[in-house]
């Protein structure tokens, strides 16, 4: 059933584009002359979207069957489980998009593989950009909870204004302008355009789209990291409640909480030395400070963690 949505909705996107492209393409306008202008930049987009959705929703699976605790709990580490659902998320764009592409041909005439080699680096590049989003809204809903899932739908449509899509960067005011270059999308499309329109591929453009989707990989890649291991702290809290009705007919309500915070006062160790283990270790005052003597030490100076705490709340209502 997934990949029936991966291609339900490009299909659906696409035959709408389709006819009116097809109602566009008598008028003279810049449409008649890049016939293919729409189609296309429907087609790219939904490699952003379907590559984000793909993503979220792989990891979103795990938590709607339960199943991120037992990960947590197994031996998997962190890149492993984001690299395990990027190429998830990678099958499942390719699976819905290829098809959609190929209806497009059908029923319109369209084929966007005509767009050469550069379609391949325009692939990957949202691909990479897509993956970058779908990996800090994961890591976002691994930390805060299901209430965050609304942000893995919405997060890539908030950017599509200023990527560019349909319409060249240039009708954006200054101010946007700046922003819609510091993504990778708007060199995109832009480069799209212009073989569709002058039959040239900008390089320079592609090169700068796949630094930005690079440095936002990254990026994203560290954001979901952070909340991976900040996830599996274990930071125990604990409240109590109790209401107490009292007054004519019950009327008045006394509501007592008390919480606490870290309970069990829970400290965190930094990680490990890295001394270079290959040098015979250096003693001074008979504590070993250099070599593989100091490999693997653990500190206690840079302990962190929040101390206990706790608060006693009274509410009167009436």
């Amino acid at each position: 059933m997934r990949l029936v949505d991966s291609i339900y909705w490009p299909a659906v996107q696409m035959v709408m584009w389709g006819f009116m492209t097809q109602y566009l393409l008598p008028q003279a306008s810049f449409v008649a002359q890049a016939a293919g202008v729409l189609l296309s930049g429907l087609l790219l987009w939904e490699v952003v979207v379907r590559g984000n959705l793909s993503l979220s929703i792989a990891f979103l699976e795990e938590m709607w069957s339960r199943n991120l605790g037992h990960l947590f709990v197994s031996p998997i580490r962190s890149w492993e489980m984001a690299t395990g659902i990027i190429i998830a998320a990678f099958l499942r764009t390719l699976l819905g998009l290829v098809p959609v592409s190929l209806l497009a041909w059908a029923f319109f005439g369209y084929n966007i593989y005509t767009l050469g080699l550069p379609l391949v680096a325009f692939f990957f590049i949202l691909q990479m950009f897509s993956w970058s989003i779908g990996l800090a809204m994961s890591g976002m809903i691994m930390r805060v909870g299901q209430s965050a899932e609304s942000f893995a739908w919405a997060a890539v449509f908030i950017l599509m204004p200023v990527s560019g899509v349909y319409y060249p960067v240039s009708v954006l005011p200054k101010w946007l302008q700046v922003i819609s270059y510091g993504l990778p999308p708007a060199y995109i499309f832009e480069g799209m355009r212009a073989i569709l329109a002058e039959k040239t591929v900008h390089w320079d453009g592609l090169a700068i789209a796949f630094g930005l989707s690079v440095v936002y990989l990254v990026i994203g890649f560290q954001i979901f990291l952070a909340f991976f291991r900040a996830s599996r702290r274990p930071n125990e809290s604990a409240n109590l409640a109790r209401n107490f009705r009292f007054g004519p007919d019950n009327r008045f309500t006394l509501q007592v909480r008390v919480e606490f915070q870290n309970v069990f006062n829970r400290r965190f160790l930094p990680s490990p030395t890295l001394g270079n283990f290959t040098t015979a270790p250096t003693v001074s005052n008979g504590a070993n400070i250099a070599g593989f003597g100091t490999f693997g030490n653990l500190s206690t100076s840079g302990a962190f963690g929040t101390p206990r705490s706790g608060q006693f709340i009274g509410r009167l209502s009436f």
